[in-house]
């Protein structure tokens, strides 16, 4: 039995309000003095927690446990002091992006792609110098437009929302590294030749066998990118920082064949 009631002294009158088959009977109630302590605070809660109009004086009560949390009121947890959230504080942290810090690497992006786009204008109107003649115009601009794409893939990814922004992120990344580093792969392949003093170069190294060997490379990105959009491997997972704090990122879940 429990007496919900403010603090004092009461009588407590217990009565038989039905005899059922029986016969009513004399004496069929009893007098308790009862009372009613003031509620310890520091350790108790006092409040109408049954909204019957009357405070009580109770232990909160979690249904499950708070974890790192306090249960501070019934099925209510204090997850403050944690460095974790949710109901029973059984859940991390959202990392939120730094806004400032977020603007930044945008226009900082804008500002690479534009310099690249700028340095492609303008060797196309200094090509005839010998300086440029000699660093193969062509590749240079097959690098640069490399670059762009990874410039374009780290903005997809930073500005990420979905698995669509997502896929496109590791497109542009994927042949932006191929059309920048396997052109000067390419290159420096060439170039090799030539310092070795190698009569058969031009022929080894024509400019149709360096596309050959650029688009060969394209094809095998192009291959393992269709092969983790298959099998749906491409796509954004979630991950815990040094702060605990949970935050999404695009990426590539499983290669199977590659590793």
């Amino acid at each position: 039995m429990k007496i919900i009631g403010e603090q004092g002294e009461y009588e407590l009158v217990l009565k038989l309000e039905s005899f059922g088959k029986y016969q009513p009977f004399p004496d069929s109630e009893i007098t308790v003095d009862i009372e009613i302590k003031k509620c310890d605070n520091s350790t108790h809660i006092y409040q109408d927690n049954l909204n019957i109009g009357l405070r009580s004086c109770y232990l909160p009560t979690c249904f499950q446990n708070c974890n790192t949390g306090k249960c501070i009121n019934d099925d209510l947890c204090d997850c403050s002091n944690t460095g974790y959230t949710g109901k029973y504080c059984n859940e991390h942290n959202k990392h939120i992006k730094n806004k400032i810090l977020y603007v930044f690497y945008n226009m900082l992006i804008f500002i690479f792609i534009t310099i690249s786009f700028a340095s492609m204008y303008l060797m196309n109107i200094n090509k005839n110098f010998d300086i440029i003649k000699a660093g193969s115009i062509e590749f240079s601009f097959i690098i640069l437009i490399g670059t762009i794409f990874n410039y374009s893939g780290t903005l997809f990814e930073i500005n990420s929302k979905g698995n669509i922004e997502c896929l496109l992120s590791i497109i542009f990344k994927q042949l932006g590294f191929t059309l920048t580093y396997g052109t000067l792969l390419i290159k420096n392949f060439r170039i090799y030749k030539i310092f070795l003093n190698d009569n058969c170069y031009e022929i080894v190294m024509t400019r149709t066998k360096m596309y050959g060997f650029l688009f060969l490379l394209i094809f095998l990105d192009a291959t393992f990118i269709m092969y983790w959009k298959l099998t749906d491997n491409i796509g954004i997972i979630s991950s815990l920082n040094d702060k605990n704090q949970l935050y999404k990122s695009c990426n590539i879940l499983r290669t199977g064949f590659i590793r």
